[in-house]
């Protein structure tokens, strides 16, 4: 259950998300609602690096494993944005086996990033 302070957040979000081109015309953007890229409030929060978007979106009921344009995942953008995005993310049951429209799962991208740190956080016993 999201504390009063995260729901106001998302709630700013999603009002804010419902008036960009994306959601134009789609009616009320709720947590999991896709817009016309297929792309989630979180894949987009993810995009845009919004950390504390990420983790009061996921407290909010936002899947975890949504796929967005080019079958990207919320995972495949946090491998983007760091360790601090992955967490929450695998901590809320997100798939790391999914590949997007280039063949690579998250890990690759965490691979490619040479960070020991992040590349840690998909070790073998947390791939699915």
């Amino acid at each position: 259950m999201p504390t009063a302070e995260a729901k106001a957040r998302v709630e700013t979000l999603l009002k804010e998300l419902s008036e960009e081109w994306e959601f134009d015309g789609r009616g009320p953007v709720g947590v999991n609602t896709a817009g016309s890229t297929g792309d989630t409030p979180l894949i987009i929060s993810l995009i845009r690096g919004d950390l504390q978007a990420t983790l009061d979106l996921l407290e909010a009921g936002a899947d975890p494993n949504a796929v967005g344009e080019d079958d990207f995942t919320a995972l495949h953008w946090a491998a983007l944005r760091g360790r601090e995005f992955v967490r929450p993310l695998l901590a809320s049951a997100a798939v790391s086996s999914r590949r997007n429209f280039m063949g690579e799962t998250p890990q690759d991208i965490a691979r490619s990033s040479a960070n020991p740190e992040l590349m840690a956080l998909f070790s073998d016993e947390r791939i699915a």
